[in-house]
Formats: structure tokens, sequence, C-alpha cells
């Protein structure tokens, strides 16, 4: 079989997954990169290249090119994408194992989360913005002041936070919490203080005076940009 139709076998394996757009088009970056490679070390066009040619020793040559023009970071991604796509071969009986435990690659470092340095920082950053210190045509500081709060004090992604309507924020007031949904279509619920609940309401006090024909329905974005649109 052919490299590039085993390829496609592999997406199409996938899709149930429903891996996001984004997802999809780093895995077919990372085994079009590859594949090129291969079929240079082989003097081979990518398309020609069969299964059989995705031996130990071929891959450590495209990845030992591979990684010299690229960050740790973005080989260490081919190598988990190529890995997950020979164990679906060897699952498909295309290939009798997976080769990718003969191939190194890089160690990274554990993440950690960086702090803010100054035990006054986080209050400093919410007041400058409150005071509208992020110049612009047209300024929105209850807007700016929230995005700030959800990252700074709720620990949200910025994915997370394009991903939040009206009806993320639920309970009493008093007692609300905001439901997100995470990475990996992970659920969690986050407790909303008093403060930040000030900051929510001041925010859609604002959106109601800038767009009053706007909706406000609870599937709704809850941040939005300066055209009343969910925020890119």
């Amino acid at each position: 079989m052919r490299v590039l139709a085993a390829q496609e076998q592999f997406f199409l394996a996938r899709r149930p997954r429903k891996d996001s757009p984004h997802t999809t088009a780093a895995y077919r970056r990372d085994l079009a990169g590859i594949t090129a490679l291969l079929g240079e070390v082989l003097s081979t066009p990518p398309a020609e290249l069969v299964i059989e040619d995705l031996s130990a020793g071929n891959l450590r040559e495209a990845f030992g090119v591979f990684a010299d023009s690229h960050a740790k970071s973005s080989v260490l991604r081919a190598w988990s994408t190529w890995n997950q796509f020979l164990t679906f071969c060897v699952a498909e009986d295309l290939v009798p194992g997976n080769p990718m435990g003969a191939v190194a690659r890089p160690k990274t470092p554990p993440l950690v989360p960086k702090p803010l340095r100054g035990e006054d920082t986080p209050e400093r950053l919410l007041a400058a913005v409150a005071e509208g210190a992020r110049k612009g045509r047209d300024p929105w500081p209850e807007r700016d002041v929230l995005v700030l709060a959800l990252g700074l004090v709720a620990g949200l992604r910025s994915a997370e936070m394009r991903t939040l309507t009206l009806a993320s924020v639920v309970g009493r007031p008093g007692e609300r919490r905001l439901h997100v949904a995470g990475k990996g279509n992970r659920d969690r619920s986050v407790p909303i203080e008093p403060a930040m609940d000030r900051v929510i309401e001041e925010y859609l006090a604002s959106c109601r005076r800038r767009f009053p024909q706007g909706r406000f329905d609870r599937g709704s974005a809850l941040v939005r940009d300066r055209h009343g649109e969910p925020i890119g």
C-alpha cells in the first residue's frame, strides 16, 4: 500500500473522534513534512512511497533532517503524530510493528506555570485596565477587565473564554459558578467570587448599552468583540 493512502485511512479512522480542524491540520502537516523528507532520503517521490519504506532506519534519517531545522517542540509533536499513525498501521496489519520506538525524540522539561512577580501585580493589572490604560479608538474597559479577570483570577485559557455563553453563568446571586468546557471536552465548574460577579455584571450592562438591538439569550456568547460578535 502507498504511504499516502495509509495516511488517508488514518484520518478516516479518526473521524469519530471529532478532532478540531486545527488538530487535523497539524497532523496533516506533520505527516506531510516527514513524508517529504522520506522521499528525499529514498530519492522517491512522496506519492510513490510504499508502507514498506517506513522502516526504523529510514524514519530515523528523516527525523534527523527534520530536527536540524525545527525546534524541540515541533520534533516532539511530529514524533507523536507519526507514533499514532504507525500504531494505526499496526492495528490494520499494514506493518508488523511500530518502528517509532527506534526513533529518538527530544526530552522536554515539564511545563511549570510562570507566576506574576509582585504581591500586588494582579491588582495593579486589573486597576490599569479598568482605568482604560489600553489605548484604542473604541475603548471598552469593562470587556478588557472581564477578559483579564477570566484568565488571571479564574484561570481560563483563551480557547475556553471563546466557548463561554450566557448560560455558562449559573446559580443564584452569591452562589454563582462558571461552567467551562475545557480541553478534551472536559467540563469543570469555577466558583464566581463576589468581585468577579461584579465584573461580569458591569460587563453585561456595558454590552446592553453598546448593542441595544443585540441578542442576549442564554446561548449567546458571553465575551464579545467591538461589533457584538463572539470574540475571536
